[in-house]
């Protein structure tokens, strides 16, 4: 299973630059951590990307590579991903109002 939430952007499909097309956001869901497999079936992803060279996005990718159903389970938009220093000046302000 993995944790999602909607998209709740405005999301398009680019070409050199411009906006080829909208994408529909009713089924587009950004994927969250952490996620939860069976050791066995995760071993098994992991072990089948290895030998074939696949690097996928996240575990999820290589499960679902294998053929296996992920569930989704409603995630929360403070569930935020941090890689910049901007992602942390967030994480401080949703911190902060849920001690408050």
């Amino acid at each position: 299973a993995i944790a999602a939430v909607k998209q709740n952007d405005t999301t398009v499909f680019e070409n050199a630059g411009f906006i080829r097309d909208f994408i529909d956001r009713e089924f587009i869901y950004r994927v969250q951590t952490p996620q939860g497999f069976r050791k066995d079936l995760i071993l098994k992803a992991f072990q089948k990307a290895y030998k074939d060279g696949f690097y996928g996005t996240d575990e999820s990718s290589l499960v679902v590579r294998m053929g296996e159903k992920v569930k989704i389970v409603e995630g929360s938009y403070n569930n935020i991903k941090i890689t910049s220093q901007d992602d942390l000046y967030i994480a401080e302000r949703i911190l902060g109002n849920i001690a408050k």
